[in-house]
């Protein structure tokens, strides 16, 4: 796994016992930071990045996102709550295919990503067929985000046959979302 040391950076820890750091290093392995500090002793073999009048800063956290819906946005911006229930969630949601929902996944984790949004709880509502799971994990997995996916049942289904989960929930956890520490994880 690649350590990288960003060094001379401003940063914003956002931890009271580090304070911020006018110049400091970061060390990270993969997805994991090893130490912040100055000044600090790089690991042997490890990529060395210039962040000299830079700011690195935590990653922002958005607890409510409707990942699916990446390809409508936009499309209703003056629609009322009702009519969002009836025309996005009644009538598009169920008409979108594994691959559309797959996209959609993709789209919203890469504009958050390049927001700086780096970790996201995906409200996904939209669960008609292991397939349709199947591709909204993908997604979430292949973007590189951090992500709790919050699996849910569409609306059609809801009012068809009431809120409980399906026993396809299981298999999600036991086999597409069984690590607890992965980036992707299951609400």
């Amino acid at each position: 796994m690649t350590i990288r040391v960003f060094r001379n950076a401003r940063l914003l820890t956002m931890d009271p016992a580090l304070g911020d750091l006018e110049h400091g290093d970061l060390i990270v392995e993969g997805d994991r930071i090893l130490d912040v500090g100055a000044n600090l002793r790089a690991p042997e073999g490890a990529e060395t990045v210039d962040a000299t009048d830079r700011i690195i800063l935590p990653g922002f956290v958005d607890t409510h996102r409707h990942m699916w819906q990446g390809l409508l946005r936009g499309i209703a911006p003056a629609h009322t709550f009702p009519q969002y229930m009836d025309n996005i969630l009644g009538d598009f949601g169920p008409a979108m295919t594994p691959h559309d929902l797959y996209t959609g996944n993709l789209l919203s984790a890469r504009a958050a990503l390049a927001s700086g949004i780096t970790t996201i709880q995906d409200i996904s509502n939209i669960q008609d067929a292991p397939a349709h799971t199947d591709a909204l994990v993908t997604a979430l997995k292949e973007a590189g985000i951090r992500a709790v996916f919050g699996y849910g049942k569409s609306f059609p289904d809801i009012l068809a046959h009431g809120t409980v989960l399906p026993a396809d929930t299981r298999r999600v956890r036991g086999r597409l979302l069984a690590d607890p520490e992965a980036l992707v994880t299951m609400a």
